[in-house]
């Protein structure tokens, strides 16, 4: 029986990560070139996230979060200018000034607490979703390329059975056309001799244009010329242990959804929805309030100042002019004539009527709340729901597993007996064709067997809310996830 190994996704890829750094320097520029070249899966993921088409949209997405969130801050952000003007008065000789202005406005926030504007809370929400909807999109490319990695190993290996197929087949037609000479085999023996040898040649010439068209795939998800070559590493699945050690290893239901309900990026964006929608509805809530700003200045002779602090919000508006020049003797509003020095005061607003329009959107924010609210919960129980269905389908596979190895050495041990009857001549042609397509389509079983049970692995994980890859690309067993809980 195979040799056995620990039961961690991460180990049974243990081929597949024995290269965790691209290797030597130029390895994707020479993707560019015809010849062929090894390829690990964690290589190829890396690629993926590097040049591959799905994560360009998701950056760019990102970048624009980011942009935005830096100009929704823009009035936070001093802002002055030079203004200039030719003033005439009557009685008076004209005058050129020069004056400098000043806008600011702070964010006090950390101070006397309160709200964000509502353009900032937006840009803020924002940019955390293009953030975890990268981080999102880069373990969803991570799991396509696992799988189309799987794929394409999948078809070369369907290929090299029908290669060994096309051998046998062509070796008992030679077999037979020698007994017919003989007159130990009937003309039907012969022509049923023909015939699989034309059904393995016509499997071969499929498999191969499968594997081609694998490849394709899996060179478009790598970004790299479609027909260009790949060699690929492959992974050691070689021995698994028992369903029953694989299956201890894997987390309960109920730790999985519980991470799930926690970190899952959908439900986390549906919270953050919610509690802004909450935030909104508490301003509105105070429509008849007043409000309390306090507000101080000072003006001389070539400038003013002015501030105003509102006790509501967390912004504080400072503005100003200074006059840095005057060529005349020209009387302005900052002449000695007018008020100079310091005022300070406090203002008072009380609403009185809107309208109705602060009704509506009360109202209005009251049924979008109670929508997200229900979106929510429905979410909640979606996500739950994945979660049970992904774990009975990872269950599953690890129970297919030692059936479909059984199926197979019970078909090479049937085809190793029908052989022995073929040489002896107790058995026709088709007969040992069948027990050679039993024993393929079992080996096919076997093999797609180890490779379900990683994507079952795969979608377990997803579902769960947990990565399937590090940052360097390597498969994460469900030790990871026992590690992260306990610390």
């Amino acid at each position: 029986m195979a040799a056995r190994i620990r039961p961690t996704l991460a180990l049974l890829l243990l081929a597949s990560l024995t290269s965790l750094w691209w290797g030597p320097p130029g390895w994707a520029a020479s993707a560019q070139t015809d010849e062929a070249r090894q390829l690990t899966l964690p290589e190829a993921i890396r690629l993926a996230w590097e040049q591959g088409p799905t994560l360009a949209a998701e950056r760019r997405a990102l970048a624009e979060a980011e942009l935005a969130w830096r100009q929704a801050g823009v009035p936070y952000r001093t802002q002055a200018g030079l203004t200039s003007g030719y003033t005439v008065r009557e009685g008076q000789e004209g005058a050129w000034t020069v004056s400098l202005t000043l806008d600011q406005s702070l964010a006090l926030q950390p101070l006397l607490g309160g709200t964000a504007p509502e353009t900032i809370r937006q840009a803020e929400q924002a940019l955390r979703e293009a953030e975890r909807s990268l981080a999102e999109a880069r373990q969803d490319v991570a799991q396509s390329v696992l799988d189309g990695y799987l794929k394409l190993l999948e078809a070369r290996a369907a290929v090299a059975r029908s290669t060994e197929a096309l051998r046998q087949a062509e070796a008992v037609l030679a077999q037979t056309e020698l007994r017919a000479s003989q007159g130990a085999a009937s003309q039907a023996d012969l022509l049923e001799a023909r015939a699989e040898a034309l059904a393995a040649r016509q499997n071969l010439a499929q498999a191969q244009l499968d594997a081609t068209r694998a490849q394709t795939a899996l060179n478009r998800q790598l970004g790299l010329p479609l027909r260009a070559e790949l060699e690929l590493a492959g992974l050691d699945l070689a021995g698994l242990e028992p369903a029953a050690s694989l299956a201890s290893a894997l987390p309960s239901v109920e730790r999985l959804i519980a991470h799930a309900l926690e970190h899952r990026a959908d439900l986390l964006t549906a919270r953050e929805a919610l509690q802004q929608a909450q935030i909104t509805w508490t301003e509105l809530k105070r429509p008849f309030e007043p409000t309390l700003a306090l507000n101080g200045g000072y003006r001389g002779q070539d400038g003013s100042v002015e501030v105003t602090l509102p006790l509501d919000t967390w912004e504080l508006s400072l503005s100003g002019q200074a006059r840095l020049y005057r060529s005349g003797p020209v009387l302005g509003p900052n002449e000695p004539n007018q008020f100079t020095g310091w005022s300070a005061g406090i203002s008072v607003g009380l609403p009185l009527l809107d309208g109705g329009s602060r009704q509506i959107a009360l109202e209005q924010h009251r049924l979008t709340l109670e929508r997200l609210e229900s979106q929510l919960a429905e979410l909640e129980t979606t996500v739950a729901e994945e979660v049970r269905q992904a774990h009975e389908a990872y269950l599953l596979a690890l129970e297919a597993l030692p059936a479909r190895e059984l199926q197979l050495e019970a078909a090479r041990i049937r085809l190793e007996a029908e052989r022995i009857r073929f040489d002896a001549g107790v058995i026709t042609p088709r007969q040992l064709a069948e027990a050679q397509a039993a024993y393929q389509a079992a080996l096919s079983g076997a093999t797609t067997a180890r490779y379900d049970l990683l994507r079952a692995a795969a979608a377990l994980q997803r579902a769960a809310g947990l990565p399937v890859v590090d940052e360097q690309g390597r498969v994460l067993g469900w030790e990871s996830f026992v590690s992260q809980e306990e610390e």
